[in-house]
C-alpha cells in the first residue's frame, strides 16, 4: 500500500527522464508518493536494506554499475539524477563520505551489518561536519569478507590517516564497529596520535560462544559450532569463486554470510585496556536482562562515560531516536574539541594511565 503525500510544488517535481524513473523507484520502495526531487532518501524513512534493493533496481533499469554506497552519497533524487546522467560514475571505495564540512573529520565504523548508510540520518544532523563511514569490505560479494576485528583496524587504518594525517581523531561504532572503532583508537596512541573522541553507540563487550548457556548445551555447541562453519566458509567459498556472491538472486544469502563472519569476529575479539576515554552510548531499553554486557566496558577504559539514550537499539539511528542521539553526541563532541583546543596539555595527559 502507497502512502499519500501532499502535492509537490513545481519546483519539487521531476525534471528530466532520469528523475521520473528514479522517482518511479523510490516510490515504489518506500511506499509513499510523490516523492520530490529534493527529498532525502533517510529522512523519508528509507533504511539501508531498503536502499540495497534500489540500488540493485537502478542497475537493472539503467543498465549500469553502480557502488553499494552511492544512495548514502546521493541520497535525492536530483544528485543521483546527475551521477547517473555523468559520463563517469565514481567508484566510492571503502570509506563512503557521508557529509562535507569542516574541522577534524569525524570516522563511524560499520555495524554487523556492514552497511555505512545506517549513520545518514545522524550525519544529516551535524552540520558543518566532515563526516566518513567505513563500508564493509565483501558486503556486495566484490570480494571476501575481512574476518577478524584487528584485522578490520588494520585494513581501515590506512584510510584514517590518508584523510587526516595528524588528528586528533574522532571515532564512533556500533555493534562490531564499536570494537572495531575502539581498536583503531588503540592503533592511533600506539603510534603517538591523540584521539580526542571514542564514541561506541550501544557496543558491549563480546561473550564466548556458550558462556552463559548450561554445560549439556556449551558441549553440543563445541561439538557442532567448528564442524558447520568449516562447512559454511567453504559452501561459500566456492560460490564466491564462481561469481555466485555477486548474482541479484544470490547477494541475500551472501550479506547474510558476511553478516555472520562478522558476529564470529566480534565474538573472538578481546581488547587491551584503553588509555584515553570512551563514551557509552547506551539504549534503556535492552534484552539483555540482569547482566549487561555493555557496562563491562568500563572495567576497559581509564575513564568510561554512559550516556542513556530511550528507546531500544533497533531504533537509534533512526527517527525519533535519532534526535536524542545527535543532541548527546554534539555535547561530546563540544567537550572533547574543547579539551583538545583549550588544554592540550591536559588532553594529552588523558591519553595514558598514571
Amino acid at each position: 500500500m502507497t502512502v499519500a503525500k501532499q502535492s509537490l510544488k513545481r519546483s519539487e517535481r521531476p525534471r528530466d527522464v532520469i528523475e521520473i524513473r528514479l522517482q518511479r523507484i523510490w516510490e515504489t520502495a518506500l511506499k509513499l508518493s510523490p516523492i520530490g526531487r529534493t527529498d532525502d532518501f533517510y529522512e523519508l524513512g528509507g533504511t539501508s536494506l531498503q536502499g540495497v534493493e534500489v540500488v540493485l533496481t537502478i542497475e537493472e533499469e539503467f543498465n549500469t554499475s553502480l557502488h553499494p554506497a552511492i544512495l548514502a552519497e546521493n541520497s535525492t533524487i536530483q544528485k543521483l539524477a546527475a551521477v547517473l546522467a555523468s559520463d563517469c560514475i565514481p567508484d566510492s571505495g571503502l570509506l563512503i563520505k557521508l557529509q562535507a564540512g569542516s574541522g577534524s573529520p569525524i570516522f563511524f565504523v560499520h555495524s554487523g551489518m556492514g552497511d555505512a548508510a545506517g549513520y545518514s540520518l545522524l550525519a544529516r544532523r551535524l552540520p558543518g561536519r566532515t563526516i566518513y563511514a567505513f563500508q564493509a569490505i565483501g558486503l556486495h560479494g566484490e570480494a571476501w569478507p575481512l574476518t577478524d576485528v584487528r584485522q578490520m583496524a588494520t585494513r581501515y587504518l590506512p584510510e584514517i590517516l590518508a584523510k587526516d594525517p595528524d588528528g586528533p581523531y574522532l571515532l564512533g561504532g556500533a555493534c562490531i564497529g564499536a570494537m572495531v572503532s575502539l581498536e583503531l583508537a588503540q592503533m592511533l596512541v600506539a603510534r603517538g596520535k591523540k584521539v580526542a573522541m571514542l564514541a561506541l553507540f550501544d557496543g558491549r563487550m563480546p561473550s564466548p560462544p556458550g558462556k552463559h548457556e548450561k554445560w549439556a548445551r556449551r558441549f553440543y555447541v563445541s561439538i557442532r559450532t567448528p564442524t558447520h562453519e568449516a562447512w559454511r566458509i567453504v559452501r561459500w567459498g566456492l560460490g564466491y569463486a564462481l561469481g555466485f556472491s555477486r548474482r541479484r538472486n544470490w547477494l541475500p544469502s551472501w550479506r547474510k554470510f558476511v553478516v555472520h563472519m562478522h558476529a564470529n569476529a566480534f565474538r573472538a575479539y578481546r581488547p587491551a585496556p584503553y588509555a584515553g576515554e570512551m563514551n557509552l552510548f547506551i539504549t534503556t531499553e535492552t534484552f539483555y536482562g540482569d547482566h549487561d554486557p555493555r557496562l563491562e566496558l568500563h572495567a576497559w577504559a581509564q575513564n568510561a562515560r554512559t550516556i542513556s539514550i530511550k528507546g531500544s537499539r533497533a531504533g537509534l539511528f533512526r527517527q525519533p531516536m535519532v534526535d536524542q542521539l545527535t543532541r548527546e553526541l554534539q555535547a561530546v563532541l563540544a567537550r572533547a574539541e574543547n579539551a583538545w583546543k583549550l588544554f592540550p596539555l591536559a588532553f594529552a595527559a588523558s591519553q595514558s594511565f598514571a
